[in-house]
C-alpha cells in the first residue's frame, strides 16, 4: 500500500473537491443537508473534554502550526527539519498576530494581515536559508493562498447554515478545521512526492475524464448497437433492462440499510467515491455471480456505514472510505489475474511482469505502457510514436492476442 499512497492521496483529494463542488451547488439551489452537526454526541463529548481540561488553546496551536507550516513549506519549497523548527519558533509570534488581528481589525483587514504576514515570513526564511528564488516563492505562495481561501470559502459556505453558527466556538472550529487540516497535510505530502500543486489541473482533469469517458462509452454503445441484427438488439435490450433492474435493486437495499442506520448521505458519498474511482487503481473486482455480488456488496457497505464518520463532522472520511474500497478490491483482481489481459490504470510493475512474457519489442512495450499505465488516448500515442492510430490499435491487439494464447 505504501508504494500506492501518492495515488490514493491524489484520488481522495480530487474526488473530495469534485464532490464538495457538487455539494456547494446543491446548497445554492436550496438543499441544506450538509451543515455542521453541533449536537452530535461525539462532537459534544470532545467539546466537554476540551473545556474540562482547557484544551481549546492546544487545538488552536496545533491547527495554527499545521496551517503556517504547510503554507510556508510549499511556498519555500522546503520541508526540511529547519522549516519544522522555524515554524515552532514562529508559533508564539503567529499566535500574537492572530489575537491582535481578531481584537482590533475587520474581516477583510484580518485576511490582508494574514496574507502579508505569512508572505513576509516566507521571504525572511528564504533570505536566511537561501532555499529558492524570490520569483518562484512568490508564485507558489499566492497560488497556495488563493487555493486555500477558495477551499475554505466553499467549505464554510457549504457547512455553515447561518453566520451566527460561528458563535458556537470550539465545536464549530474543530469540525470546520478537521477536513481542512487533513486536506492540507495530504496536499503537502503530494506536492513534495510528485511535484504537483494543490489540485488545480487535477480536479479539472477529473471532470474532463468523467465527461470524456461517458461520451466515449455512449458512442461505442450506439455504434455497436446499430451494427447488430434485430434479434441481437432485442436480446441486448432485454439483458440491459434486467441488468439495470438488478443493480438498482442492489443499490436500493444498500441505501435502505444505510437509512436504517442513519447513514444515508454518508453511504451516498461512499458509493459516489467508489464509482468515480473504481477504475483508477486498475480493473474493478467482480464476484462470479449476481447473488454473491449482492451479498458481498451489502455486507461491505454495511460495515463501511458502521465505521464512517457522520457527514456533520467530516465530508472527507466517507469519501476516503469509498476510495480505499476501490483500492483494496482492485488488489484482489491484481493478485488473481496477473497473467490476464492488460487494463487501463495498471501499475507499471505489474505491466512489465505481464508484457515481458509475450514480447521484448520496444515499440510494443512503449505503446502499451502509454495506453495502459499512463492512460493516454490512442490519438496522443500515435503522435508520440509517429505512427497512425490504426497502427497503434494493431500493436495493442497483437499483444492482447498473445496474452490470450497463454491462458
Amino acid at each position: 500500500m505504501k508504494k500506492d499512497l501518492n495515488k490514493i492521496i491524489s484520488t481522495i483529494l480530487k474526488v473530495y473537491v469534485f464532490l464538495l463542488l457538487i455539494v456547494f451547488i446543491l446548497k445554492l439551489v436550496g438543499l441544506d443537508y450538509f451543515g455542521l452537526d453541533v449536537d452530535n454526541p461525539i462532537v459534544v463529548g470532545i467539546d466537554k473534554f476540551a473545556k474540562t481540561y482547557h484544551l481549546e488553546n492546544v487545538w488552536y496551536f496545533i491547527t495554527l502550526y499545521i496551517y503556517t507550516y504547510v503554507i510556508l513549506s510549499i511556498s519555500c519549497n522546503d520541508k526540511s527539519k529547519w522549516m519544522k523548527l522555524f515554524n515552532v519558533v514562529l508559533l508564539p509570534l503567529s499566535y500574537l498576530v492572530q489575537k491582535i488581528d481578531y481584537i482590533n481589525a475587520s474581516f477583510w483587514m484580518i485576511i490582508f494581515t494574514d496574507l502579508m504576514y505569512l508572505y513576509l515570513i516566507a521571504i525572511i526564511y528564504n533570505l536566511i536559508f537561501k532555499r529558492t528564488d524570490f520569483k518562484g516563492l512568490t508564485k507558489r505562495y499566492w497560488l497556495v493562498m488563493a487555493l486555500s481561501f477558495i477551499f475554505q470559502f466553499l467549505s464554510a459556505i457549504t457547512r455553515v447554515s447561518h453566520l451566527n453558527n460561528l458563535n458556537y466556538g470550539f465545536i464549530v472550529n474543530i469540525v470546520l478545521d478537521l477536513d481542512y487540516l487533513l486536506l492540507s497535510l495530504m496536499s503537502h505530502e503530494l506536492y513534495f512526492k510528485k511535484g504537483v500543486g494543490l489540485l488545480c489541473g487535477e480536479v479539472a482533469g477529473l471532470f474532463s475524464r468523467l465527461l470524456t469517458s461517458s461520451r466515449s462509452s455512449l458512442t461505442k454503445f450506439l455504434t455497436s448497437f446499430s451494427q447488430n441484427s434485430k434479434k441481437a438488439k432485442f436480446e441486448f435490450i432485454l439483458f440491459t433492462i434486467l441488468f439495470l433492474l438488478w443493480n438498482v435493486f442492489t443499490i436500493a437495499v444498500v441505501l435502505f440499510f444505510a437509512y436504517l442506520n442513519g447513514t444515508l448521505i454518508e453511504c451516498i458519498f461512499i458509493l459516489n467515491a467508489f464509482w468515480v474511482s473504481k477504475t483508477v487503481f486498475g480493473k474493478p473486482f467482480h464476484m462470479k455471480n449476481a447473488s454473491q455480488c449482492f451479498l458481498v456488496s451489502n455486507i461491505t457497505y454495511y460495515c463501511l456505514n458502521r465505521v464512517t464518520s457522520p457527514i456533520g463532522i467530516s465530508l472527507l472520511i466517507p469519501i476516503a472510505l469509498g476510495i480505499l474500497l476501490s483500492y483494496f478490491t482492485s488488489k484482489l483482481v491484481k493478485k488473481d489475474e496477473l497473467s490476464k489481459p492488460l487494463y487501463r490504470g495498471m501499475p507499471v510493475e505489474d505491466f512489465y511482469k505481464i508484457i515481458k512474457t509475450v514480447t521484448n519489442n520496444k515499440l510494443d512495450i512503449k505503446i502499451c505502457k502509454l495506453f495502459y499505465c499512463d492512460r493516454l488516448k490512442e490519438e496522443k500515442i500515435a503522435q508520440l510514436v509517429n505512427y497512425s492510430k490504426e497502427s497503434v490499435q494493431k500493436h495493442k491487439r497483437a499483444i492482447n492476442d498473445k496474452l490470450k494464447g497463454l491462458r
